[in-house]
Order: structure tokens, then sequence, then C-alpha cells
């Protein structure tokens, strides 16, 4: 009887991602999480942020990251995986007027640039509603601009109001009218 060496090969691990997106362009939303299969466990995980010992990153921003799975018998598969930066909401904030001092004929336009429609809008000042109120007079006028992912943008729009107009009143003496008893008086404007 003639006993020969039999050479079993295992697959490497194969790696199989779940990523969730953060949100907004600037929050720590994102996670990746790893399903690891052909190979035989326990596994070690080590990911290219120093953490081991676990299947799952979480608290991520936009980036690259990357793991290394090792198999019992010491069999390695290596993985990369991008989280996609997401667009940044943004918004453009222009005004007009108020066009005399003491008016309220001021106006103001929000044009939102990007982010993830729907969009809302709260102004924190009672006089101004909607993306284009008018009837404003001077002021500040905060407003708060969320989208569909409750990412936020925050801008102030300031209305200012001209100078009140000078007006000088300048007396005629009665030898201009001598028929007339009352005072004229004209005025500079």
């Amino acid at each position: 009887n003639f006993l020969d060496a039999i050479e079993i090969r295992l697959p490497p691990p194969g790696i199989q991602p779940l990523l969730t997106l953060p949100t907004c362009s600037n929050s720590t939303g994102g996670s990746i999480r790893i399903t690891v299969s052909g190979a035989m466990p326990p596994y070690a995980y080590q990911w290219s942020n120093g953490l081991t010992g676990t299947d799952s990153l979480t608290g991520l921003s936009s980036g690259t990251y990357s793991v290394i799975v090792t198999d019992l018998h010491g069999c390695t598969a290596a993985d990369t995986f991008s989280i996609p930066a997401v667009p940044t909401l943004s918004a453009s904030l222009s005004s007009q007027g108020p066009f005399c001092n003491g008016a309220s004929d001021g106006s103001a336009l929000v044009m939102v640039n990007s982010g993830a429609p729907p969009y809302s809008i709260t102004w924190g000042n009672a006089f101004a509603a909607g993306f284009s109120p008018t009837g404003l007079p001077a002021g500040s006028y905060p407003c708060r601009i969320v989208d569909a992912n409750q990412c936020e943008f925050l801008d102030t729009v300031v209305l200012n109001s001209p100078p009140p107009v000078p007006v000088q009143l300048v007396s005629l003496p009665d030898s201009v009218c001598p028929a007339r008893k009352q005072e004229i008086g004209r005025a500079h404007v």
C-alpha cells in the first residue's frame, strides 16, 4: 500500500461589501460592512485606518478604505472601497432695495445651486417667506435651507435702507408777495 500526499487548495476569501454613503458633504455618516465567503473562519481583519478585528467601519466621510482578510489557514484577500463625495448643499442669495428710506419694497432671491431636492427654506425674520420674498423693509434676514438628506445651508441677506432725502425749508419775506399776508415758502431737495 502506497500513500501519496494530497493537496487541497481552498479558494481565497471572497469579500462582498455593503456601502452606506454619508448624506451630507461634511458628514461622517458613511459605513462599510463586508461579508466574507469561500474560506475557513475565523477571519482576521486589517483595515487601512488601523482598525482590526471587525468586519465593518462606521463614521466614514468620503474617501478610500482598504481591508485585508486572513482566514484560519492564512489565506488572504484584499479589497479597496471608495465612499464617493456627496454634493454640497449650496445656494446663492441676492437682494434689491428697499428703494426709499423707511420703505418696505425690498426683495430677496434664493437660488439653490446643488443638493438633494426637494428643498425647504425658513427665514429668521417674520417678514420673509419662500424663495423670493418681497415687500421687505431694511434689515437682516437669516435663512436656513434644508434638502431631502437633511443637509443644511445657512446664510443671511442684508437689506440696507438708503439715507433719507434731505429737505431744507426756506422762508420768503412778505416783500416777495406784498398783497398776501401769509408766509410762502419753498423747499430745496
